[in-house]
């Protein structure tokens, strides 16, 4: 048997399993197995897979790098712990991009901490929480919640440290870093009177993110993701309500890139030791904070207003919608440093539009591949409730 055989190709990619010890003495016929199978054959992307694979020299780690100079997206997954520490020590991480094998673990006996619309939060023991997503969510996005919760991380966003991604089942997940602590949602739910004081400590840490300015390209651009959504919905809205979409983004919104925690409510909040700390950071972006202010508006104010219930609104947020209306309302408040009610009106209508364009990007993901369900919402909730919203919107001047 050979050191490597071919399991997939594709004009987008060609996948690769390589298996056994490949050290000097056979790294040449290494390459030329490779050499064999890449033949007139060059895919967007080649997939190394690992999970065979006992040991591998710098000699063979050299015959990567000659199929590098053909193919410049190279990933090597599967990666025992062994095999990895040998990327690293020697640099190939920088150069290609490396990815450990998963590690399978059980969920028995583990309790559920929160629970939302992607997945749900298990503590492991008193130092792991890990965040298991719905069966259906793929694999690149759940590596990519990891990647950006160690930016994050360095960028000095209090947010749990991630360890690494890991399977249950048909499930993947990632585990993070927490001390014995409690999501604000049971920790309200359980003291409604906190919901105030929450509210305001909640303010604090937003302004404390939003003095956070990330290097351009260290994070996705908040506003170049709406734009992103609005472009999907052209099948189904017309060339006038589309540019009435982008021109509120671009010319209503200001131009100021900080970082943005996309989805800050207190099922992603717990408090450690006193501290707040965030433990979802898979929609952090760049950009003007109204984007996380509308965000906060959506979830806490309109959200319960779609729901048929108030018991499956209770389930979306963790605590009641009235609840919910005071910890929001006490946030904004402490936000902006005013009790106004005329200042607040004002805030909530140039907000309104924003929250609503969330709203339409929350719901028309949640139907994605059905698409008489995405017509439906779009006709509800789009063309219903964002576009008359943003006639005449105000501008965004905080």
């Amino acid at each position: 048997m050979g050191l490597c055989r071919r399991i997939e190709n594709s004009e987008t990619r060609t996948i690769i399993a390589v298996q056994g010890w490949i050290g000097g003495t056979n790294a040449a016929e290494f390459g030329q197995e490779i050499d064999r199978i890449m033949m007139g054959m060059n895919p967007e992307k080649l997939i190394i897979d690992a999970d065979e694979l006992e040991y591998i020299s710098s000699a063979g780690l050299r015959e990567l790098m000659k199929l590098r100079k053909r193919i410049s997206n190279i990933i090597v997954r599967n990666v025992s712990p062994e095999v990895y520490d040998i990327f690293e020590v020697t640099g190939f991480k920088e150069v290609l991009q490396v990815e450990k094998k998963i590690r399978e673990i059980s969920l028995d006996g583990c309790p559920l901490v929160s629970e939302g619309t992607f997945g749900k939060i298990y503590r492991l023991d008193n130092d792991k929480i890990v965040k298991m997503y719905r069966p259906d969510m793929p694999k690149e996005y759940i590596h990519s919640e990891r990647v950006m919760a160690q930016k994050a991380f360095i960028m000095g966003v209090p947010t749990a440290i991630s360890y690494d991604v890991v399977r249950c089942g048909d499930s993947f997940g990632v585990v993070f870093e927490m001390f014995k602590a409690e999501t604000l949602a049971g920790i309200i739910r359980k003291d409604p009177a906190s919901a105030a004081e929450y509210g305001r400590k909640c303010a604090a840490l937003l302004k404390e993110l939003h003095e956070i300015e990330p290097e351009k390209g260290d994070l996705p651009d908040c506003r170049e993701k709406f734009l992103g959504w609005t472009e999907s919905m052209k099948q189904y809205l017309d060339a006038s309500e589309i540019s009435l979409m982008e021109n509120y983004l671009n010319e209503n919104i200001p131009d100021k890139q900080v970082f943005l925690h996309g989805d800050f409510h207190c099922k992603n909040i717990m408090e450690v030791d006193g501290e707040l700390m965030l433990i979802d950071i898979g929609d952090a972006s760049m950009g003007d904070p109204a984007f996380d202010l509308g965000q906060i508006m959506f979830s806490q104010i309109i959200i319960p207003k779609t729901t048929k219930t108030p018991e499956q609104a209770e389930m979306l947020l963790g605590f009641s919608a009235d609840i919910a209306r005071k910890f929001s309302g006490e946030l904004i408040s402490a936000y902006f440093g005013t009790t106004d009610h005329d200042k607040l009106a004002d805030i909530t209508a140039k907000l309104d539009p924003v929250a609503k364009f969330c709203l339409g990007k929350y719901a028309t993901s949640y139907t994605a591949g059905n698409e008489d369900a995405t017509a439906n919402i779009v006709e509800k909730l789009i063309r219903g409730s964002l576009i008359p919203a943003l006639k005449n919107a105000p501008k965004v001047d905080f």
